[in-house]
């Protein structure tokens, strides 16, 4: 089986408002629609096997499209893809524009790979990517067609996005009324956390709250995969985020009362880590997002 590290590897590869209700899921501030841009492809592609193993391709005559088409093969409904950094699981296949022969593929080996949209890019700078896969759900197979570049023809490509990990913690909101303890508001586009320390002095000893109690399975031994924030004490000033970057998956970069607070953690929850200064260092507020976490053996 894949190590953990081997599929942490593959990733690396490949105005704050407090919440109310749920906004209707949206990609870069623009609301979600699978409407598709299909400019005919369906007629010439067509894909068929289960979602999550080795899809088979037929092409009717060499494919020429002038910008980036797609369709959904299959549309399932799990969670969407609401942000580039956002880590879904799954497989992808490339194939000649022309003859609709297979040129790679990745994950349909039974377990699946992790995946981020601007990994994929990053691997794939001439196809825009994110135009056919931004707001797509997990369980869903989404067809590509990009056009033909000076480096060769035209490409197809099929993803199969086995299961989407969250973008932001979503769960119920869990009342604290502890004082001397920070507030925390979030971007009610993103999630991204503020948090706000009181004038009150540092706790003396570790406060964990849970903010938002998700209702995915407890991390526990599995690997996490988490976003961020840490703000000083003393200074109020940010000393650590991952917000807007990839998320994080190695707990030994928290200090180990935050580590042990994620892994009693369900997915989906949000957690504030209060902890105390050592010697003239001061406390430092944490504020932790758990958006997934895959089998620590896989």
């Amino acid at each position: 089986m894949r190590k953990t590290s081997a599929a942490l590897a593959a990733l690396a590869l490949s105005a704050v408002a407090l919440t109310g209700c749920s906004a209707a899921p949206s990609f870069a501030g623009a609301t979600c629609d699978r409407t598709g841009s299909v400019n005919g492809i369906d007629e010439d592609i067509t894909v068929s096997g289960d979602v999550g193993k080795q899809p088979k391709l037929e092409l009717v005559g060499p494919l020429k499209v002038d910008k980036v088409s797609y369709f959904d093969a299959e549309v399932g409904d799990g969670e969407p893809l609401v942000d580039p950094n956002q880590v879904f699981v799954g497989g992808f296949a490339m194939y000649d524009g022309k003859t609709g022969q297979m040129i790679q593929n990745v994950g349909f080996d039974g377990q699946g790979q992790l995946f981020t949209i601007s990994t994929i890019e990053q691997g794939l700078p001439d196809v825009k990517i994110h135009e056919a896969l931004e707001c797509a759900t997990g369980g869903s197979r989404v067809v590509v067609a990009a056009p033909a570049t000076d480096k060769g023809d035209s490409v197809i490509a099929v993803f199969d996005i086995d299961s989407t990990m969250l973008s932001r913690a979503e769960g119920g909101d869990v009342f604290n009324n502890a004082r001397g303890v920070p507030t925390v508001v979030r971007n009610p586009s993103d999630g991204r956390p503020g948090i706000i320390i009181p004038d009150s002095k540092a706790p003396t000893k570790t406060v964990t709250q849970t903010l938002i109690a998700g209702d995915g399975a407890k991390v526990g031994d599995d690997q996490p995969f988490f976003a961020y924030t840490a703000v000083g004490w003393n200074d109020k000033k940010v000393a650590e985020s991952t917000w807007g970057s990839l998320p994080e998956a190695d707990l030994s970069k928290l200090p180990k009362q935050v580590a042990d607070a994620v892994k009693d953690a369900k997915v989906g929850s949000q957690i504030l880590v209060v902890v105390p200064g050592e010697g003239d260092a001061q406390a430092v507020a944490y504020v932790v997002d758990v958006l997934g976490s895959v089998p620590s053996g896989k």
